[in-house]
């Protein structure tokens, strides 16, 4: 097992870390609320989890694994994106 996938699922849990490899979009804006319910009908023992932990859940993970973690609000929607860094010079 990596480091950085030891690393992920102790600071989030085995299944956020699954979740995340199939349902997060690298470059693509996606709804905070939407995935989070996604993440809770998909996996009922989390169906208490709240929206604030799920979306540091996402900020962690991108920064355990290199990714570049974007939020922002629209309309009352909380929007984020997540890139792959692109490393120049090197």
């Amino acid at each position: 097992m990596n480091t950085r996938y030891r690393k992920s699922v102790q600071a989030t849990c085995e299944e956020f870390v699954e979740f995340f490899k199939a349902e997060v979009r690298f470059g693509v804006e996606q709804n905070k609320y939407n995935l989070h319910q996604k993440f809770i009908k998909r996996y009922k023992d989390y169906e208490h989890l709240k929206q604030n932990t799920f979306s540091n859940w996402l900020r962690i993970y991108a920064s355990i694994n290199g990714y570049k973690y974007e939020a922002r609000s629209s309309s009352g929607r909380k929007l984020f994106t997540i890139s792959k860094k692109v490393v120049v010079g090197k």
